[in-house]
């Protein structure tokens, strides 16, 4: 910084002013701005360019989208008697809270469309390969779940609210904003939102009306629902009770569906089947959607687990113990402080890596197991209940801990659960002697 700021003064207008054009993020821009006066000087006189510049090199050509959401006064929500929404498409002064915006919801959009293509489209890579074509339609889609999704919050519509006519001009509103949209894009927003729901039905075996209704918390509120696997990170956002009590506000019904069926109608559409998955109309190709389990063959595609996914394995580990190792305190307790917060975490998935480097220690039938290949859903339990224990023993070790006399039943021994003075006294963390 300090030579470029010593050679700035030796620069062209139009050098510096490429510099900044390329410029990654806001926090650059500004940095660089500031390194002399003659960035300054170029600064000041295209504000508006550089900004949109930046803007672009952070969110990418879905920017018209993005700065819809930043720039929209949510309190004036347009109907069918309003003027259209203009996604924005030429250089305007940006505010820092809306740079701040621009990218925290880029950050959200790039997380979901990660996920987006570890599930549709490519399940062995942790981040998006999405062709270009492909990334634009579905952040183009995701921003458009974002601005409706704060045009039309949960909060707005409590249990006794709205009345009838009220609840008729709020669909109106609603269809008037998706009515604006292209088919061909409209079908990609309802892939999207599918998704979305996917996301959301991960947390529960809610009916697709109840994660319909739960789109109002927005992508934001669908991938914490995933990340956590809980709908209670979403107080706050939506009212919960109707979650608990599983009845929809009014408001809520139908929040995404019934305006989409609407439009449909109106222009003659073949309404898009729930059977069909979240990659139609946004994926041009899918790479792994007939992969099979590497050791019993069973064709899972995107169910799969392996190295990328591993983390989402989705059976509390504690529940894997080997034999009556769960029902042994002196073992459940640590392993639980030890293991209880890291579900849905990157490191569960370092965690089953991990048991790998432990086949030598079980039968030979699981020499050729490789953390490189994917497993469904039943070999990978066993796979983990074959070596948790081991793991856990070896780890305990480590920290210190010394071991007991084995027990000559083991991991089986039927004692474990009421007798503490023998599992105090012996250690179960071995195999039964034969």
């Amino acid at each position: 910084m300090m030579a470029l700021a010593h050679n700035a003064r030796r620069l062209h207008n139009d050098i510096v002013d490429r510099i900044m054009l390329f410029c990654s993020t806001f926090e650059t821009l500004s940095s660089i701005s500031l390194v002399s006066k003659s960035f300054y000087r170029v600064f000041q006189a295209h504000p508006k360019s550089i900004y949109w510049a930046v803007a672009y090199n952070v969110v990418g050509p879905s920017l018209p989208q993005a700065m819809l959401v930043v720039k929209y006064p949510y309190e004036d929500v347009p109907s069918s008697k309003t003027a259209p929404m203009l996604e924005l498409t030429s250089p305007v002064i940006i505010t820092p809270t809306e740079r701040r915006l621009l990218q925290e919801n880029s950050q959200l959009v790039d997380t979901v469309e990660n996920i987006y293509s570890r599930q549709n489209k490519n399940r062995k890579s942790k981040t998006s390969v999405l062709t270009a074509e492909e990334s634009l339609r579905f952040r183009r889609a995701m921003y458009r779940l974002i601005f409706y999704s704060k045009l039309f919050p949960a909060m707005a519509y409590r249990p006794e609210l709205p009345a009838a006519q009220l609840l008729d001009e709020i669909r109106e509103q609603r269809i008037a904003v998706l009515d604006r949209y292209p088919t061909e894009e409209l079908q990609q927003l309802c892939s999207a939102a599918k998704f979305l729901r996917s996301m959301l039905g991960e947390a529960s075996f809610s009916d697709p009306a109840m994660n319909d209704a739960l789109l109002s918390s927005g992508p934001s509120g669908a991938l914490m629902v995933w990340k956590y696997s809980s709908y209670d990170i979403l107080e706050g956002k939506v009212p919960l009770k109707f979650v608990e009590d599983e009845e929809i506000p009014p408001g809520l019904v139908g929040y995404l569906s019934v305006p989409l069926e609407h439009i449909w109608t109106a222009r003659q559409v073949t309404t898009p089947s729930e059977s069909e998955p979240p990659s139609m109309w946004i994926l041009d190709e899918v790479d792994s959607a007939s992969d099979a389990c590497s050791r019993c063959g069973t064709p899972d595609g995107f169910k799969l687990l392996c190295e990328a996914n591993f983390y989402r394995f989705p059976v509390y580990l504690s529940r894997l113990f080997k034999g009556q190792l769960g029902l042994n305190t002196t073992i459940h307790e640590p392993f639980m402080a030890a293991t209880g917060h890291l579900q849905y975490s990157e490191s569960l998935g370092s965690l089953i890596r991990d048991l790998f480097s432990f086949r030598s220690q079980t039968a030979p039938a699981f020499d050729e197991w490789d953390p490189s290949d994917s497993y469904c859903f039943f070999c990978l339990m066993k796979f983990i209940e074959e070596h948790l224990w081991i793991w856990f023993f070896n780890k305990r070790i480590e920290d210190g801990w010394s071991p007991p006399d084995n027990c000559p039943d083991g991991y089986d021994c039927p004692l474990q659960k009421d007798d503490l003075h023998h599992v105090e006294s012996k250690n179960h963390l071995c195999a039964p002697i034969q």
